[in-house]
């Protein structure tokens, strides 16, 4: 018996442990998100969501919901975001899509927006009834599928929500299925699969059991409080592991996108593979101290090329001064990237956006009718000699030999 409570105190800490991490994840991918986009938003709100529903575990398993019973079914409609967050996130890292349309998330939010619309009439309920609730709850938590209902009954929500996230989860595997067959998840850097393997992991883990707690083998107990502890400490841990993985992979926080992605400009100019070669040539030969860890320069990377593909700061940046500041980073730190990371000074690694997206509109039925000059000057290019020259280094023609080349 001993045993039993002492893995239960230790399960216990692992959930507030996780519930702290979670927080601290959701609160750095959010700050961060203002750079990196809606990837980093999809994290975070993933981690604030999940963090949430382990909060209100403890709520219920420790007894301690009677002193907030308000809050015992304030997060129930968020839970159905997870499993479609999970689902665009995994789909921008797996790079099966670039960005994230309203009309998107309206249609994977409809479940959530139902699930509140119903729980509006458990939301208005005044206090002495809410706690009264609480305290059925805390004596048979059995009791929260009866009670507590809004329009509709409450077992409802206990059904949908697993059947809802298994589905979502199989459709994760399907994008993963997906980017295998289409090669593009060689493209995505190995640190990126593992944590997107941990995460769906752990999801795969959660809705799995309360979906064979529901349906296949429907138990008399509430599904977070399952009948055997082992299982339950398990859950517990692979929780806590998920929650503080992304302190071990600073990226997941800090970046959105580590990916390699040959459809992307920067690969006009510059070959990953290339790279590789070139660093691995030399790995022996860098006798000076590193100024940045390799993670770091990673990270600096992936910020840089976002800043030129995604928001097109080739366009009005001309020195290396100009990009640091959008970064808030040292120029410095960028020099180094740039010679260690790529191989190329600041004027041939912003030239190798321009001159993609100079292809890019020449290529494009509808500007058939622009000069050189226009499209070269549209592209950020100063005067009409650093165009050609930049594009005849790059291509190894010159943009009229380009056109003509078919």
């Amino acid at each position: 018996m001993k045993d039993w409570q002492s893995i239960s105190t230790i399960g216990y800490v692992f959930v507030i442990a996780g519930i702290i991490f979670c927080c601290l994840v959701s609160i750095l991918s959010w700050k961060f998100s203002r750079k990196q986009g809606v990837q980093q938003k999809l994290l975070s709100l993933i981690f604030l969501i999940i963090g949430w529903y382990a909060f209100m575990y403890l709520l219920v398993s420790k007894g301690w919901l009677l002193w907030c019973p308000p809050l015992f079914r304030l997060g129930m409609p968020f839970y159905y975001l997870v499993p479609p967050f999970a689902l665009l996130y995994t789909q921008l890292i797996l790079k099966e899509q670039k960005t994230i349309s309203i009309k998107t998330f309206f249609f994977h939010g409809l479940p959530f927006l139902l699930a509140f619309a119903d729980l509006i009439a458990y939301y208005i309920k005044n206090y002495e009834k809410l706690h009264y609730i609480a305290e059925q709850v805390l004596i048979n938590p059995v009791n929260s599928y009866f009670i507590g209902s809004g329009f509709f009954p409450s077992w409802i929500h206990y059904l949908c929500r697993p059947a809802h996230g298994c589905f979502y989860l199989m459709l994760i595997g399907f994008s993963f299925y997906r980017a295998l067959i289409s090669k593009r998840i060689q493209q995505v850097n190995k640190q990126s699969l593992r944590w997107l393997f941990i995460l769906d992991g752990f999801l795969t883990i959660n809705y799995a059991s309360t979906f064979y707690t529901s349906f296949i083998k429907p138990t008399n107990s509430y599904p977070v409080l399952e009948t055997s502890i082992i299982f339950a400490f398990t859950i517990v841990i692979c929780f806590f592991i998920m929650s503080v993985k992304p302190f071990f992979m600073p990226f997941i926080i800090y970046r959105a996108n580590e990916g390699v992605d040959k459809d992307t400009p920067q690969h006009v100019a510059i070959d990953q593979q290339e790279i590789n070669r070139k660093q691995q040539k030399r790995g022996e030969g860098l006798l000076q101290k590193k100024l940045l860890s390799d993670e770091r320069v990673f990270e600096i990377a992936s910020a840089m090329d976002h800043a030129m593909s995604e928001q097109q700061l080739f366009k009005r940046i001309s020195k290396i001064g100009n990009l640091a500041d959008y970064l808030d980073l040292s120029p410095r730190y960028l020099s180094y990237v740039l010679s260690k990371h790529y191989e190329l000074n600041f004027n041939d690694y912003v030239n190798s956006f321009r001159i993609s997206y100079v292809i890019q509109l020449m290529e494009t039925a509808q500007n058939k009718n622009l000069t050189l000059e226009a499209i070269a000057q549209e592209a950020g290019f100063s005067s009409r000699t650093t165009f050609f020259t930049a594009f005849k280094k790059q291509t190894g023609l010159s943009p009229t030999q380009y056109l003509n080349r078919n």
